[in-house]
Formats: structure tokens, C-alpha cells, sequence
């Protein structure tokens, strides 16, 4: 008798097991899925919170160029992001912060540290996770606009090339004397656990911003002869 009550009060314990173990995974993935939805909340309002600061510094600018700088120099050691990255094939806009720590992540896309600044000549490295800011670019292609915002205006990039690399191939981040910018995530995108590869996309200033760049050097070399 004893031991068919031990049997049963052991089949009882391995039920109520399986729905402790069921219930903590709806609930790991009920979390997961609200801080993430409140993340991305918190990206969409520092993108407004950026754009609107960009209108105006724009308003104000011509009045007085120097308070415009002023402006922007206090924006960035605010708590705003460096800039956002727009790709309209993929209706992506993320704030872009600076580093790639969870914190920057978290929030949107972060510029590798030891890449040049956004807007600047050179190659720009832009990281985000492949489940979060950046799993839309699993659909980019070759040809695709890619803008950058940031808080001396706006650049365009146009796709020209993917590749899948090692997490140690930091080659594709070298630095370049032409104005290009590299986004990379993990890869694959729907893989479990942590990914063992890295989505690379090569962007380079598009040909009007590069004709409209070569302009204002030559109009800027004029001026100083």
C-alpha cells in the first residue's frame, strides 16, 4: 500500500514538474517578448527624439552656425544616438549609438568604436542583432539604399556586396579611403543558441552623394586659393 502511494505521489510530482517546466518557458518567452517590444519602443522614440532635434538645428542653423554646433555637440553628449540608419526596401529605421555594448544594442544598432564616425570618410562599421535591430537584412539586396542621419546631415550608400565570415574576420571592418559603410549581424538569422558566423553588407557613398561630395571639395579648394 505504501508503495503504491509512493508511486503515485512520484507520477503526481513528475506532472506537476512538466507543467512547472511548461509554464516557465511561456513565461522566459512572454518576458523575452516584452522587453524586446520595449526596447524597440525605446529605439522608435530616440529615432523621433533625433529627427526632431535635427529640424531643429536645421531652423536655427542658418541664424547662427555656431549654436548650431553648439547644439549638436550637446546632443551627442546627451543621451541621443549618433545617428539613425534608414533602408526604405526594408522600412528599417534604428538609432545607431555609439559601441556595441548590450546597452547600445538593446536599444537599436551601435558604430563599432574603432570605425570613424558617421558621416565621416572612410569604412563605418554598424553592428545590431540579427533578432533584433537588424533582422530585416535578411531580405537587403544588392542595389538597395542604405541612409545614414547623423548630426551634421545625410549620407546615401548603395549596396554592392554580402558575405558570411568568421566572427574573427574583422578584415571587412579595414579601413578604406572611399566613404563606405558596413552593417554586420549574426548568422544564420533563425539559427538556436548563439550564431557562429557573421552577415557582412558592403555599402558604398552612392554616385550623386559622391558627385555632390567631389563639388563642395572642389567649391571648398576654390575659396581658400
Amino acid at each position: 500500500m505504501l508503495e503504491m502511494k509512493g508511486l503515485h505521489f512520484i507520477r503526481k510530482l513528475g506532472v506537476w514538474s512538466s507543467w512547472f517546466l511548461v509554464v516557465l518557458g511561456a513565461v522566459s518567452v512572454a518576458l523575452s517578448f516584452t522587453a524586446m517590444t520595449l526596447f524597440q519602443r525605446s529605439g522608435q522614440r530616440s529615432v523621433e527624439a533625433f529627427e526632431q532635434a535635427q529640424r531643429s538645428i536645421g531652423a536655427g542653423a542658418d541664424a547662427d552656425a555656431s549654436s548650431a554646433a553648439a547644439d549638436r555637440t550637446a546632443l551627442i553628449a546627451a543621451d541621443m544616438p549618433e545617428g539613425v540608419l534608414r533602408i526604405p526596401s526594408l522600412d528599417l529605421r534604428v538609432p545607431v549609438y555609439t559601441g556595441t555594448d548590450e546597452i547600445a544594442l538593446s536599444r537599436g544598432a551601435g558604430r563599432i568604436d574603432w570605425t570613424p564616425p558617421l558621416g565621416s570618410d572612410g569604412n563605418v562599421g554598424i553592428a545590431a542583432h540579427r533578432d533584433g535591430a537588424f533582422a530585416a537584412l535578411k531580405s537587403i539586396a544588392l542595389g538597395d539604399d542604405i541612409y545614414v542621419d547623423w548630426h551634421g546631415g545625410s549620407l546615401r550608400y548603395e549596396v554592392i556586396a554580402f558575405e558570411v565570415v568568421g566572427p574573427g574576420d574583422v578584415h571587412v571592418l579595414d579601413p578604406a579611403a572611399e566613404p563606405r559603410v558596413t552593417l554586420v549581424t549574426c548568422y544564420p538569422f533563425d539559427f538556436v543558441g548563439a550564431a557562429p558566423l557573421r552577415f557582412i553588407v558592403h555599402a558604398e557613398l552612392s554616385v550623386l552623394d559622391r558627385a555632390a561630395e567631389l563639388q563642395a571639395s572642389s567649391a571648398g579648394a576654390q575659396v581658400r586659393e
